[in-house]
C-alpha cells in the first residue's frame, strides 16, 4: 500500500505542478492578477480566505484521487488536480498564477516551496489537511 500512495502522490505532484502553472496563463494585462505585486499574493495567500479555502480543495483533491479508478489513473489524477484549482477561492488562485508566472524570481521561489510543502503534507494522506494549511500559512508568512 504504501508503494501505490509513493507512485500516486509523485504523479499528482507532477499533474499539480502542471496545472498550477496553467492558472494564470496568457499575457493579457488587463488581467486580475496583472497589478499585483508580492506582498499582496503572499497577503492573499496567508488570509483566512485562502487558509481555509486550501483546507476544503485539499479534502476534495484527497477525497478524489482516492475514489480513481483504477488506483493511480493518470487521467483521473490529472482531472482531480484541475478539480482543486476550481475548489480555490478566486483570490486565491489569482493570487497562485501570479506568483507561478509573474512575480519577480525570489518570490516565485519562495512560493515553489511552500506549494512543495503544502503537496507533500497533502499527499502524505497521513496529516490531517487543516494542519497542512496551516503549516503552508507559516511558510509563506516567511517569504514576506
Amino acid at each position: 500500500m504504501k508503494l501505490w500512495r509513493s507512485i500516486l502522490a509523485m504523479l499528482l505532484c507532477s499533474g499539480m505542478v502542471f496545472a498550477l502553472g496553467l492558472t494564470s496563463c496568457g499575457d493579457d494585462d488587463d488581467e486580475a492578477g496583472s497589478a499585483m505585486t508580492c506582498e499582496d499574493a503572499f497577503d492573499t495567500l496567508t488570509s483566512d480566505t485562502c487558509v481555509d479555502g486550501g483546507t476544503t480543495a485539499g479534502e476534495f483533491l484527497q477525497g478524489c484521487v482516492f475514489d480513481c479508478d483504477p488506483p493511480g489513473d493518470q487521467s483521473c489524477v490529472e482531472n482531480c488536480v484541475l478539480a482543486f484549482l476550481t475548489v480555490l477561492p478566486a483570490p486565491c488562485t489569482v493570487a497562485v498564477g501570479y506568483l507561478t508566472h509573474d512575480a519577480p524570481l525570489d518570490c516565485r521561489e519562495c512560493y515553489s516551496q511552500y506549494r512543495d510543502a503544502f503537496l507533500g503534507c497533502v499527499l502524505s494522506f497521513v496529516i490531517p489537511v487543516e494542519d497542512c494549511s496551516n503549516d503552508s500559512k507559516d511558510c509563506l508568512e516567511l517569504c514576506k
